[in-house]
């Protein structure tokens, strides 16, 4: 039993060391210093050349444990993490004040294990500051995936790059946790790593002289800037679009290097054809070169170039017979373009931009709104006809129609003017006079019928009168009123019984008289034929029967006194209901004017 005793006891003991042996492992790892844990290789001036047989010398001592380490640092540059190449970023060109900037950690695992739990810290040299970190704080970044063995990864460090910081290499330093992934122990390596800053290179063109003369080859030259602060290599131009103008020269120039702040000069041989002249022209130039780490850039340039033409003394107008035009019908608008000027016009086009036209009521018809007048001579003028139709919607409303005049000089020189015609489209009235018949009132004659609007727009202050023929009307106008689209209007104009003495059909004609919206007076004669019987008259006057006269009746069955009392109540409604309407809109009309 005792020694039964003296086991546990022994094994509690050997638990206990090993334990304690841990704890103190776990806490130094956690409270030591970051002091690098492999001196990193001396350079070869540290290293002599003399060197004891048989025992390694103090350098390859050092340079063997370095190989052993886990973690390797491969590369640290500015890059995108946006665009990536063979798996990293792809290394960008920085300039001082550029602002925030991305480093890029490239590391290796060059250990025997996998490697978790990677994060590191970048101290970073006087000019840089890390982004999003406190002051004088180093950039901090983790990887969280597993790291095979020989596998490759990397850190990114936003850093603000502040101005006036110098070009060249900086001096950083940076430490990288991590974990095997066999043992729970966190390891960690400390670098003295290097960045380049090289500046970026900035391509730019311009043109010594942007003017060039119509009818000939024309030397253009073309300054190839870097307007950056880092070199740019390779450089080639190449021509890829002259617009209209014709290349009669080379299109591709190979310009080697040009440095910060340099510029080097390409000719191009351009040749503008005289209807060219007064307008402006674009040419494209790509030029392709490679930055400050060797990467394929290009850049496009777009410079434009003025056509010279000769000032030109011709004055074209234009003008139309008329502002008005009538809605719901097409209209001919007379156009006169005149030469005002001292010089002749050749080759004059006139075109109507019916495009703008498409949003309004109006539009071209019998055309395209294009036409060629030829030269127009100083002091002259041609006319044109343009074909309007202008829908309901424009009734009283006013259109610019828009006019480009386009002719050549003297010289051959092409000029554009933009021109416009103003038109105002005016609703219209049209009437028409039907159901004409011969109404009693009060025993005395009367033409009846009805007015009726199928134009476009009112007829105000519409008055009708009877013209004098078989039938003679016994007072002069009357005004009626306001004659509104689609709606009937009853007139009612007496007549003298006594001119016609046979029965039948007679033709009568009706003058109305009527102002559009402008108040532009109106007058037409209306004809139609109503059916008369003047006996009809002198019956009713000597007080005879209807068996006296049996046409005088209309088969109602009543007596002739009955039958002229109806008739005299017809013809009092009839002539109530015409004072109403007159009362109705003369009320209107005041309120209109009030």
């Amino acid at each position: 039993m005792n020694n039964n005793n003296s086991c546990n006891v022994f094994n509690t003991l050997s638990i206990l060391s090993q334990s304690i042996v841990i704890v103190l492992l776990l806490l130094s790892a956690s409270i030591l210093p970051a002091y690098p844990a492999v001196p990193e290789p001396r350079s070869p001036e540290e290293c002599p050349s003399i060197k004891i047989v048989g025992k390694p010398s103090p350098c390859e001592v050092e340079q063997q444990q370095e190989i052993s380490k886990e973690v390797k640092f491969v590369n640290l540059y500015f890059g995108d993490p946006n665009s990536m190449l063979n798996g990293f970023p792809v290394k960008v060109e920085v300039a001082p004040g550029d602002g925030v900037a991305t480093l890029i950690a490239v590391m290796a695992n060059s250990g025997a294990f996998e490697l978790t739990g990677l994060r590191a810290w970048l101290y970073l040299p006087v000019g840089f500051e890390a982004y999003g970190r406190g002051e004088n704080e180093p950039a901090f970044d983790t990887y969280d995936f597993t790291v095979t063995r020989g596998g490759t990864f990397y850190f990114e460090f936003p850093v603000r790059v502040k101005e006036n910081v110098a070009l060249g290499i900086h001096q950083a330093w940076m430490r990288v946790e991590y974990y095997r992934s066999n043992d729970v122990g966190l390891h960690f390596r400390n670098f003295n790593v290097e960045f380049m800053l090289t500046g970026r290179s900035i391509m730019d063109a311009s043109v010594e002289s942007n003017v060039i003369i119509p009818g000939k080859d024309n030397l253009v030259r073309i300054s190839i800037l870097n307007d950056g602060s880092a070199p740019a290599s390779g450089v080639t131009a190449t021509l890829v679009s002259t617009g209209s103008l014709l290349n009669t020269g080379n299109s591709v120039w190979s310009l080697g290097s040009i440095e910060a702040g340099a510029s080097k000069r390409i000719d191009l041989m351009l040749y503008a054809n005289p209807n060219l002249a007064n307008t402006l022209q674009g040419i494209q130039i790509n030029l392709d070169y490679k930055d400050s780490y060797g990467q394929h850039r290009s850049a496009v340039m777009n410079l434009n170039l003025l056509v010279r033409g000769s000032t030109s003394s011709a004055d074209l107008r234009i003008a139309s017979d008329t502002y008005i035009i009538e809605s719901i019908r097409k209209n001919r608008l007379g156009i006169t373009v005149s030469n005002l000027g001292d010089e002749d016009a050749r080759a004059v086009e006139v075109t109507v931009n019916t495009m703008a036209l498409s949003s309004t009521p109006l539009s071209i018809v019998d055309g395209d709104g294009y036409y060629k007048l030829g030269d127009i001579m100083a002091g002259a003028s041609k006319r044109i006809e343009l074909s309007i139709f202008a829908s309901s919607d424009a009734n009283n409303k006013t259109f610019d129609i828009p006019v480009r005049i386009t002719y050549l000089d003297a010289t051959g020189g092409l000029h554009s003017l933009e021109r416009s015609i103003s038109v105002y489209a005016l609703g219209s009235a049209s009437i028409r006079m039907y159901d004409l018949s011969i109404t009693y009132i009060g025993n005395e004659p009367n033409l009846t019928g009805y007015l009726l609007n199928e134009g476009s727009d009112t007829a105000f202050f519409t008055a009708v009168e009877m013209l004098e023929d078989k039938l003679k009307p016994v007072v002069g106008a009357q005004y009626i009123g306001d004659l509104l689209v689609n709606s009937p209007l009853p007139f009612n104009i007496p007549i003298d019984g006594s001119a016609a003495d046979t029965p039948g059909l007679y033709s009568v004609r009706v003058k109305v008289n009527y102002k559009d919206a402008l108040r532009n007076a109106h007058e037409l004669v209306l004809e139609g034929k109503v059916y008369y019987s003047p006996a009809r008259v002198s019956a009713m006057e000597k007080g005879g029967s209807s068996s006296s006269n049996p046409s005088l009746l209309p088969s109602l069955g009543m007596q002739p006194t009955v039958s002229a009392l109806l008739i005299g109540v017809a013809g009092a409604a009839l002539a109530g209901y015409i004072a109403w309407r007159r009362h109705s809109k003369r009320s209107r009309l005041e309120e209109a004017r009030i």
